[in-house]
C-alpha cells in the first residue's frame, strides 16, 4: 500500500471511566442502580489533502468530552406477583454530557487548489467563490492561504422512563412482550466561533457567538419508543417463531463545526422496524438454523457530507425517507456427530433492498468537475434529486461460509479452519456514482492451531486474505478528489496463547 502525506497523521487521547453497580435482592423484586462518569480529551492531526504537499492541514488541538449517566431499575423475580408467567423490568435513566472541538485549526496553503492538481476550471471556480466570500468579510483572499480556528461544543441532557414485560400466554408455547420508553432530551450548541489568523499572528474574529440562545436555541425532543414482540414455540422446545415491531429515534442536534454559516438544526430521525423470523434446532440438535425477514422505514434520515466549509469534519443533514427490505439466514451444523464430532460447518447470508424513497435535496460532487453541489457545499450549485438511489453502504447480497475441524490426540489437539466472506458492491455516497463505490469482493481466511492441554498453550498459524483480494475499504471525498483506502493485503502470521 502507498500513502502520501507531508506530516504524521494520528491522534492522542486521555480518558477515564468510573462506574458502579449496586444490586438489592428482595423476595418480590430486585433493585439495581448503575452509574458512570466518563471523561476524555485529546488532539488529532490529519493531512486533509493526503498528498506529499503541505496543502491543507486539520488539527484538533483540544477535543473535550464528558458524559455522566445514572440508571435505576426494578426487576421482577420468580416471587413477584404472577412470577410464574410474567417477567418484567422498569426504570429511570439520566444522561448528561458535552463534546466537540475547542478549537479546530484548519490551515490552507496559498493556491492550494491549483497545487493539488485540480482541473483549471474547477480550481478557478473554487478560488473565485471563496475569495469573494473572504473579501466580503474583510479578510485577505482565500487563494492567498488561510489559517482558521473554529470551535463548537454540543451539550446534552436527557431523562427517560422505561418498562418492558414478557407474559406467557400459553406455558412453554406462546409469549407476548410489550415495552415502551419515554425520553425527554435537550441539546444545545455553545462556543460556535470562527477566527482567521494572519501571517503576523493577528487574529480576526469572524463570528463570536457568546450567547448561543440568540442564534442556535436549545433543541428539545420528547419521544415515545414502543416495542411489541410475539414468540411462539410450536413444540414447546428450542425452536421458535417470532415477530416484533419497534420505533426508535436519533435526537435533533446541531453540527459541531460551522465554518461559513451560522448553524442550522438537524431534525430528529425516526425509525420503524418490523421483523418476522424463526430459530430452530433440527436433526437431533446437530443443526441450528435461524432466519428472518425485516422491513425498516426511516424518516428524516441523518446522512453525512464532508466539505471544506465544514472544516473537514462530517456535516450531518436530513436525507428524507428510506425503505430497507431484507432477509437473512444463518446456520451451524455438525454433520457427522458420531463419526466426526469435531467437524463444524457455519454459514450466513443477507439480501438487502435499501433505497432513498425521498431525497430531493441531495448533496454530492459533480463527476465532470469535482465541484460540490447541494447543502453544505462550497458552491451555489443546486442540490440534486437522489430519490430512488441506493442507501449508502448497503450491499444487495452478502454471505459467509466456514468450516472448523478438530482432531484430539490425548492431551493434544489440532484444529484447522477456513472462512469465506463475500459482499456485493455498494456506494459510499448517496449520489450512487461509480467514482464513490466499492466493487464486489470475496475474502478467504485460513488457520491451523495446536493445543497442548497440560500447559494450557495454543500455537496458531494463520493467513488472512490469502487470495490477495483488493478493494476500497473506505472513501474520503472532498472538493479536490477522493482519498481511497484499500483493504489489508494478504497477511500470514503466527501467534501463541498461554493461559495461566
Amino acid at each position: 500500500r502507498t500513502f502520501s502525506s507531508d506530516q504524521i497523521n494520528g491522534a492522542y487521547y486521555r480518558s477515564s471511566l468510573i462506574s458502579a453497580q449496586v444490586d438489592w435482592r428482595f423476595k418480590p423484586v430486585e433493585l439495581r442502580f448503575i452509574g458512570s462518569d466518563q471523561r476524555a480529551d485529546g488532539e488529532g492531526y490529519h493531512d486533509f489533502d493526503q498528498t506529499e504537499l503541505p496543502l491543507l492541514l486539520a488539527n484538533s488541538r483540544n477535543q473535550p468530552s464528558e458524559q455522566r449517566t445514572a440508571e435505576f431499575q426494578i426487576l421482577s423475580t420468580p416471587d413477584s406477583p404472577f412470577g410464574d408467567r410474567l417477567e418484567w423490568v422498569a426504570g429511570l435513566f439520566y444522561l448528561e454530557g458535552f463534546g466537540g472541538f475547542d478549537p479546530l485549526r484548519f490551515k490552507v496553503a496559498p493556491d492550494a487548489f491549483n497545487a493539488a492538481g485540480l482541473p483549471p476550471v474547477t480550481a478557478l471556480v473554487l478560488n473565485t467563490l471563496l475569495d469573494a466570500a473572504f473579501v466580503a468579510a474583510g479578510l485577505p483572499p482565500f487563494s492567498q492561504g488561510v489559517t482558521a480556528h473554529t470551535s463548537g461544543i454540543i451539550e446534552y441532557q436527557s431523562y427517560s422512563a422505561f418498562a418492558q414485560g414478557t407474559y406467557t400466554l400459553v406455558p412453554e408455547r406462546l409469549h407476548l412482550t410489550l415495552g415502551a420508553r419515554y425520553q425527554s432530551e435537550e441539546r444545545g450548541l455553545s462556543k460556535s466561533n470562527l477566527a482567521v489568523v494572519l501571517d503576523d499572528g493577528t487574529e480576526i474574529v469572524v463570528r463570536d457567538d457568546k450567547k448561543p440562545i440568540d442564534y442556535a436555541p436549545d433543541l428539545t425532543a420528547k419521544q415515545l419508543s414502543p416495542r411489541v414482540a410475539l414468540r411462539w414455540n410450536p413444540g414447546g422446545g428450542d425452536s421458535q417463531i417470532f415477530s416484533s415491531y419497534s420505533r426508535g429515534y436519533k435526537s435533533p442536534t446541531y453540527n459541531t463545526v460551522n465554518v461559513t454559516d451560522r448553524p442550522d438544526p438537524v431534525k430528529e430521525e425516526k425509525v420503524d422496524a418490523y421483523e418476522l423470523g424463526f430459530k430452530t434446532r433440527l436433526l437431533d440438535s446437530t443443526l441450528r438454523l435461524n432466519g428472518a425477514v425485516f422491513y425498516t422505514e426511516q424518516e428524516d434520515v441523518l446522512t453525512g457530507f464532508v466539505s471544506i466549509t465544514s472544516g473537514g469534519i462530517v456535516s450531518y443533514q436530513n436525507a428524507g425517507e428510506t425503505e430497507i427490505k431484507g432477509a437473512e439466514l444463518d446456520f451451524l451444523w455438525v454433520p457427522m456427530p458420531e463419526l466426526n464430532p469435531g467437524l463444524v460447518l457455519t454459514g450466513s447470508g443477507t439480501l438487502l433492498d435499501a433505497e432513498y424513497v425521498s431525497y430531493p435535496n441531495g448533496p454530492g460532487f459533480d463527476e465532470a468537475t469535482g465541484l460540490a453541489y447541494g447543502p453544505g457545499s462550497t458552491t451555489p450549485l443546486p442540490p440534486r434529486d437522489l430519490s430512488g438511489n441506493r442507501v449508502v453502504r448497503t450491499p444487495k447480497r452478502s454471505y459467509n461460509l466456514g468450516f472448523n475441524q478438530r482432531f484430539d490426540f490425548g492431551d493434544s489437539a489440532i484444529e484447522i479452519g477456513a472462512d469465506l466472506a463475500h459482499s456485493s458492491s455498494f456506494f459510499f455516497l448517496p449520489q450512487n456514482s461509480d467514482e464513490y463505490a466499492r466493487a464486489a469482493n470475496t475474502v478467504v481466511d485460513a488457520r491451523i492451531s495446536y493445543f497442548y492441554t497440560p500447559w494450557q498453550i495454543q500455537l496458531t498459524a494463520f493467513g488472512r486474505n490469502i487470495t490477495d483480494e483488493e478493494y476500497v475499504e473506505s472513501n474520503f471525498s472532498v472538493e479536490w478528489g477522493s482519498a481511497r483506502t484499500l483493504n489489508a493485503p494478504r497477511v500470514f502470521g503466527a501467534g501463541i496463547k498461554w493461559t495461566f
